[in-house]
């Protein structure tokens, strides 16, 4: 038997330089729409609420990022990253995400802290960007606890 699933959503944001200054202020929702109805039950899509500022550095190709996230079905956790380009058209970046320290349990796999030592580096992030013309390829490598680790890919355009 076939079982089959529909929910429509949308994701808003606006991003932003923050005037006279070196900062750039973001907001985005995520998963706005309807619930998702599975045979006779609905439920909620994960919405999730979050902000952030970048600052780009006046003397050095580094952007220094924070930023949290509220999820509907989750604890606040913060984000802190830094992007460093040492050539124009190539960048490094890392990143870590904060949860609080009794919501580890369930996050990315991983177990609680008893269950497995490796809890703190659950939050690690890293990737890298190549420029070239008005193309731009990223990579990110996200592990996963439990589930292992993602390897995301994104091919952007920038149209003028």
């Amino acid at each position: 038997v076939l079982f089959r699933s529909n929910a429509v959503a949308m994701d808003l944001g606006l991003i932003t330089p923050v005037r006279n200054t070196r900062f750039t202020f973001g907001i985005a929702v995520q998963n706005l729409g309807s619930d998702i109805k599975f045979q006779d039950q609905s439920y909620p899509l994960p919405r999730t609420f979050r902000m952030g500022l970048s600052w780009l550095a006046p003397k050095a190709p580094v952007m220094v990022t924070g930023g949290l996230s509220l999820p509907r079905d989750n604890s606040l956790s913060y984000q802190l990253g830094a992007e460093y380009w040492p050539v124009q058209s190539f960048a490094l970046r890392s990143g870590y995400t904060l949860r609080p320290s009794d919501d580890f349990a369930g996050y990315r796999g991983i177990g609680t802290k008893s269950e497995n030592t490796l809890t703190a580096l659950s939050g690690f992030v890293a990737g890298m960007g190549i420029k070239a013309f008005n193309m731009q390829l990223d990579y990110a490598f996200v592990p996963m606890g439990d589930l292992g680790s993602t390897h995301r890919v994104t091919l952007g355009m920038r149209f003028k």
